[in-house]
């Protein structure tokens, strides 16, 4: 029951940060770096970095699950592969929040403003998945039903979290008042694996 319980997690989690990931998208995404470039040059470097992110979540939460499933009986086992997802998440998001601010500050109305916001998301996502990950190394090895218990009440902290994370990109779209970003990221093919 709780490896059922454990992939499912891990199948929301993703889920949700493929959430985060449309919204920022969609909210229009801008980055965080040290010189000024064209929207031009840094859309593509932005989505680059974003498809990266989304994809090491997306795979190391699926090796995860399958990890999970093979250890329905060892709640050790279980509990470390929910560790270790946990923490190659946080590690995913560092390297995103570092290559976004390498990427440069796009030269567009607000660019400063918009890679700050955007970083500020992607810190708070970070947080959220060290949280996590604190509270997974706590879950009882002992007791599957307190195992289950636990993990279920990380779940519900990362599902309010999320919530949170995804309001910190609220109002990027706004400050795009030229919608110059907006207009290179529709053209950039590298968005296109982001957006759909």
């Amino acid at each position: 029951m709780f490896a059922t319980n454990l992939r499912s997690f891990v199948s929301r989690r993703v889920c949700v940060v493929m959430s985060v990931v449309a919204v920022i998208v969609v909210s229009l995404a801008v980055p965080a770096g040290a010189s000024s470039v064209s929207p031009s040059k840094w859309a593509p470097k932005f989505c680059n970095a974003l498809v990266k992110w989304q994809s090491t979540l997306k795979t190391e939460g699926e090796a995860a699950s399958a990890s999970i499933s093979s250890h329905s009986t060892d709640l050790t086992a279980a509990r470390d592969d929910l560790v270790s997802y946990l923490g190659k998440s946080v590690a995913a998001t560092q390297t995103a929040i570092k290559t976004i601010k390498a990427a440069g500050t796009p030269s567009s109305t607000n660019g400063a403003k918009i890679v700050s916001k955007l970083v500020g998301g992607f810190q708070a996502a970070s947080t959220v998945f060290a949280t996590a990950k604190s509270d997974a190394a706590k879950l009882s090895t002992t007791d599957a039903t307190a195992f289950a218990d636990a993990g279920t009440q990380i779940q519900t902290n990362l599902s309010t979290a999320s919530s949170k994370v995804t309001g910190g990109f609220s109002g990027i779209a706004k400050l795009d008042a030229k919608n110059e970003l907006n207009q290179a990221l529709a053209k950039a093919t590298a968005c296109k694996a982001v957006s759909g």
